[in-house]
């Protein structure tokens, strides 16, 4: 198993020894560090415990990574997403395909999509932060490539880096994303 933390701008990729019954992490022997600390950009407001569509806050808690996507896939063994001119991943809260991945026909259910065929998602591995795609309790959460500044919630790293990580990450260990302060996280 494995499990990525966020602390203040330090992304630390941990390897778990063990997961347990019911998906439940446990440090069963410890953990060490397999990448990072590397720099990382978050939301301009930083973290929240509660995260609510449009602000710019990075979520705090443990999220499952269920698939990647991008230009080309690098070979990842997550499962893997080609996005095109028209991937969109909803973030209209009134729509029924909200914080989905929709391919836009001009006629679409939603007023707002996030674009997914832009540089920063040439490579990118969805953050499920609303896996009950609850309205309004965000959508559209990723860690992708660098920006110059503060992300909208997403995380941002370098390319090596996501490269090396999308490579490792194995879908049968379940992989988790931890992400919070240092305040939390050294709980």
């Amino acid at each position: 198993m494995i499990a990525t933390c966020i602390a203040d701008t330090r992304f630390v990729l941990y390897q778990l020894q063990a997961l347990a019954a019911g998906g439940q992490v446990r440090p069963l022997g410890g953990r060490h560090g397999v990448l990072g600390p590397v720099s990382a950009r978050i939301g301009s407001n930083g973290f929240s415990w509660n995260h609510q569509e449009g602000m710019p806050s990075t979520p705090i808690g443990v999220f499952s990574l269920p698939m990647t996507f991008g230009y080309a896939d690098p070979g990842t063994k997550l499962p893997w997403r080609t996005s095109t001119d028209n991937s969109g991943w909803v973030d209209d809260p009134a729509s029924p395909n909200y914080d989905t991945w929709q391919t836009k026909t001009g006629n679409d259910p939603w007023k707002s999509a996030e674009q997914l065929h832009v540089p920063v998602y040439q490579l990118a591995l969805w953050i499920n932060v609303n896996p009950g795609h609850t309205p309004g309790a965000g959508s559209a959460f990723f860690v992708h490539l660098p920006v110059s500044g503060a992300t909208a919630g997403c995380v941002a790293i370098d390319d090596p880096s996501l490269r090396w990580l999308l490579g490792w990450l194995d879908p049968a260990a379940q992989p988790r994303m931890v992400m919070g302060p240092d305040s939390v996280l050294n709980q």
